[in-house]
């Protein structure tokens, strides 16, 4: 076997062969309860009417699903668990094979890591919701687009990430701190990235219209899903009890350690000072997302709350120690 077709048999393996284990593992518990119509309608109410994409993907593909059943005589008109499996299971595979071309394709010392985010993602999709996956595919795509110049591609992904999950406007601050090219390490080091990271979003701007754009999409989307006589609802009402439950503390426990390992991968394994300080940053950065988690995110889906920054911290490490040629490119356009 020459080395060219080993490389693509390596790369099938880990791009397809691992996620599409993590994905049936996955995929195993997803009950006959979602086949009802009633398991997709409380998202349509309060905070989940907003976050269409998800929601038509279900039942659109569930739709069509059934359509295509019947032509084999195969008649179940209502079901719904097609749509719910083909739509994080292609969102899943989308958001692995997008992981895999930004980072252990482009450096093999981040198959590990790559492996270990591809594991701890399929993890936090234990609570199944019709956007989670579809929304960190999204938040992956955003990243690669604005990194690598592709600007008006960044724009419409972050259009469609929005309209899928809030939390894609977590992106921002992504985008933010992985934006400075290489850094030295001393005791200058923080001052070094808040000043590179200042530059960037002056000089580039696209951070900020992506900012900008998603924003202005949450609120039209809380505008146009307001039903008449409603008021907008940007936060669920969740009792103390809720909180301090086994599942709630569980819930907690298993987020804080998904941040540890994902930590332990990108800083102890690399022992890059400036890829921890970046990581840093993007948590400071990312405040306003963890209280509103904290105060009314449901602490026993923690793993799925905080699974956006641990992706985070997976995408600014591999920017950093694994750039690929285009994102290399748009950094020295951005500093010309």
């Amino acid at each position: 076997m020459t080395n060219k077709s080993r490389s693509g048999f390596d790369d099938a393996i880990l791009a397809i062969g691992v996620p599409v284990l993590c994905l049936t593992s996955l995929l195993e518990h997803y009950g006959q309860r979602l086949s009802a119509r009633g398991s997709i309608r409380q998202y349509f109410d309060g905070v989940y009417a907003s976050r269409v994409l998800g929601r038509e993907s279900v039942i659109g593909l569930s739709n069509a699903a059934n359509k295509f059943a019947a032509l084999f005589g195969y008649r179940h008109e209502s079901g719904l668990l097609a749509g719910w499996v083909l739509t994080n299971g292609i969102a899943f595979m989308v958001a692995s094979i997008l992981l895999y071309r930004f980072s252990a394709r482009e450096d093999p010392r981040l198959r590990f890591a790559y492996l270990l985010i591809i594991a701890v993602m399929a993890a936090s999709g234990v609570v199944v919701t019709p956007y989670d996956f579809l929304s960190y595919a999204l938040i992956i795509a955003v990243f690669m687009a604005i990194s690598s110049g592709r600007s008006w591609c960044g724009v419409v992904l972050m259009v469609l990430a929005v309209a899928t999950r809030e939390s894609a406007l977590v992106v921002v601050p992504m985008l933010a701190v992985a934006a400075p090219g290489p850094l030295e390490n001393g005791p200058g080091l923080r001052g070094q990235l808040l000043k590179g990271t200042l530059e960037a979003l002056a000089r580039t701007k696209s951070t900020l219209v992506v900012a900008m754009v998603g924003v202005s999409t949450y609120v039209a989307l809380k505008i146009a899903t307001l039903p008449r006589g409603r008021r907008p609802h940007f936060v669920q009402h969740v009792s103390t009890s809720g909180h301090w439950s086994v599942a709630g503390l569980v819930g907690v426990v298993t987020a804080v350690l998904m941040a540890i390992v994902i930590r332990w991968v990108v800083s102890v394994t690399f022992d890059r000072a400036d890829v921890v300080a970046r990581c840093r940053l993007l948590w400071l950065l990312s405040l306003p997302y963890l209280v509103v988690c904290l105060v009314w995110g449901i602490w026993g889906e923690a793993p799925r709350l905080v699974m956006p920054l641990v992706l985070g911290e997976f995408l600014i490490a591999a920017s950093v120690l694994a750039p690929s040629s285009a994102v290399v490119a748009a950094r020295e356009r951005a500093s010309a």
